[in-house]
């Protein structure tokens, strides 16, 4: 009697087991899974968006291309007589138009007025504001460049202005 009732007893575990649902990953866990991908894929786009279109609304105003041959080559000389430059490269210039907006954007651009000057020279890295009202440079600082896999029409899109700069003072 005693085999007969390991036999019912292992009938019953048995059976017991295998009517029991077996928890498998299924569409809750898909569905999770997917979630947090779309979610890491979404933020991803956002981290390497947001700063570009943050640069390309930046208040400057890209007067290369418009201003008069004679006007830059002038601009050039006349920053040229307080601080050399180099002497093969045409600066990318800009007007300063909201220093306000500007200066809450990065500090570089502290002590700037509107109608200034920023002069981007990519050989030698370096973004130079100049203000010819006052003929006085008015900052000075490294251009870092940022690789992307778009192109826009902005000529400062890939710049960046690094803020640890001291502004400069005025020579004699």
């Amino acid at each position: 009697m005693d085999i007969n009732t390991n036999k019912t007893f292992e009938n019953v575990t048995q059976g017991a087991t295998a009517n029991t649902p077996k928890k498998k990953f299924g569409k809750s866990a898909v569905f999770l899974a997917g979630g947090i991908f779309g979610a890491l894929f979404f933020l991803g786009i956002l981290y390497f968006n947001v700063p570009q279109m943050l640069r390309s609304k930046l208040p400057l105003s890209d007067q290369t291309e418009q201003m008069d041959p004679k006007l830059v080559e002038a601009l050039v000389k006349d920053l040229g007589g307080i601080m050399i430059l180099p002497a093969n490269e045409t600066p990318a210039i800009f007007e300063i138009t909201d220093p306000k907006a500007m200066i809450a954007e990065q500090p570089f651009f502290t002590g700037a007025i509107k109608g200034d000057k920023l002069l981007i020279y990519k050989s030698i890295a370096r973004a130079i504001i100049y203000s010819p009202s006052r003929n006085l440079i008015v900052n000075v600082g490294p251009v870092t460049e940022e690789q992307s896999a778009t192109k826009q029409s902005s000529a400062i899109e890939e710049t960046s202005v690094d803020t640890t700069s001291v502004p400069a003072t005025k020579q004699r």
